[in-house]
């Protein structure tokens, strides 16, 4: 939440569809890495599936704060 705070307050909405796009950006290259790495027959470590869940996990907070916030300004 504090994170769209610094958006909203400055009335950066780009900037806020900017990050969700970025962190999409995160989340396909961390998908294409393990992807990459299992069509080589080889297993992806812990960590990178962690990374990947962590990534999923802030873009989606951060929309759904986003989402309750502006159905309730509206």
């Amino acid at each position: 939440m504090a994170e769209l705070k610094s958006y909203l307050l400055n009335g950066d909405i780009d900037g806020l569809y900017a990050k969700n796009i970025e962190n999409i950006d995160g989340i396909l290259q961390r998908l294409y890495s393990i992807r990459s790495l299992l069509s080589e027959s080889k297993q992806p470590t812990i960590s990178s599936f962690w990374s990947l869940l962590h990534q999923y996990t802030d873009a989606i907070l951060l929309g759904n704060y986003a989402s309750m916030t502006f159905v309730n300004i509206m």
